[in-house]
């Protein structure tokens, strides 16, 4: 046995095609191209097989392949000028990382996406340390930026409006690069109309973080069967990179019965931050449901996190 991976390999109809292309834009090596078979080597990293398909073999779809770059701006813009097609311009995502994706002609179904973390400011002298605990929700958190302290509590009806304008500011941006604008607006207007926040306000499912008395996030739970789902975790851009992500997952945890085993929370297959978000936060994926349009990005993968004991909590 081991647990060493040799190599990825991607099935694709051209691979020296391919290959050529990535090396094109990215500058790998091709260490052999036979034409029905190529393979190149990243600087650091584990090499990439490019494969022809089999009889009968579908070729590769629906892949990501995550570069760090140290500069995600220049990688973007370096990949596009070398003929990549731009897939999502250079933003800060919601989880505390700068990202920008690119795809190519010879590669179908395969997005290169490259990241770096956001490095959040000094916090101000006089920022209080997150405390754990019952005290969680009224610690703040400085933003360097504005040295305003972030808190966090449940929203209360007062709140239904600027709710409201939050999703409708920041849903389309979000989600437009990913699922596509007509979808994203559809994801407002389905979820996030002021009827539909009131009613989870009043029964106490929306947890929301203020700074200077202005909404910078939002999460919310809802129920499935048994379960228990976060369905909506979003930041302002400011508010991002500064560890809010994880106090409004403890934020709505906090508002769960003291003997619920689990939470779920799901995603948008093509959100691949929001993937790596909720990995990091303990979630593990178990299963995805196909969109009906036949559209990967919009399929919806379902994450599962344990709580554990109560006395664990």
């Amino acid at each position: 046995m081991t647990d060493d991976i040799r190599a990825l390999t991607l099935i694709v109809t051209e691979p020296s095609s391919a290959a050529a292309a990535l090396h094109s834009i990215l500058d790998w090596e091709i260490e052999a191209d036979f034409g029905a078979f190529a393979s190149l080597t990243p600087p650091t990293g584990i090499p990439l097989w490019l494969n022809a398909p089999a009889d009968g073999e579908s070729t590769s779809s629906g892949i990501v392949l995550h570069l760090a770059a140290d500069d995600v701006d220049e990688a973007f813009t370096a990949a596009v000028d070398r003929g990549a097609q731009a897939v999502r311009t250079p933003q800060d995502m919601d989880f505390g990382e700068r990202s920008a994706s690119v795809a190519l002609t010879a590669l179908p179904g395969v997005t290169l996406e490259f990241s770096h973390p956001i490095t959040p400011p000094a916090p101000a002298a006089d920022a209080t340390p997150h405390q754990s605990g019952s005290d969680s929700e009224s610690a703040p958190l400085h933003d360097g930026a504005t040295a305003d302290p972030i808190e966090l509590r449940l929203a209360s009806p007062d709140d239904v409006e600027a709710i409201h304008t939050f999703g409708v500011d920041m849903l389309p941006a979000h989600y437009g690069p990913i699922i596509g604008e007509g979808a994203a607006q559809d994801q407002v207007d389905r979820w996030w109309t002021r009827e539909a926040i009131a009613r989870s306000v009043e029964e106490g499912r929306h947890v929301i973080a203020l700074a200077a008395g202005r909404i910078v996030g939002v999460a919310e739970r809802g129920g499935r069967g048994e379960d228990h789902v976060l369905y909506k975790l979003y930041l302002a851009p400011e508010a991002r990179g500064h560890g809010l992500g994880p106090r409004l997952v403890e934020g709505i945890i906090d508002q769960l019965p003291r003997d619920a085993q689990r939470l779920v929370t799901e995603h948008f297959a093509g959100n691949t931050r929001a993937a790596a978000f909720y990995a990091r936060e303990g979630f593990v994926e178990d299963h995805v449901e196909p969109h009906p349009s036949g559209d990967h990005a919009r399929d919806t993968v379902w994450r599962v996190r344990d709580l554990g004991p109560e006395s664990t909590r």
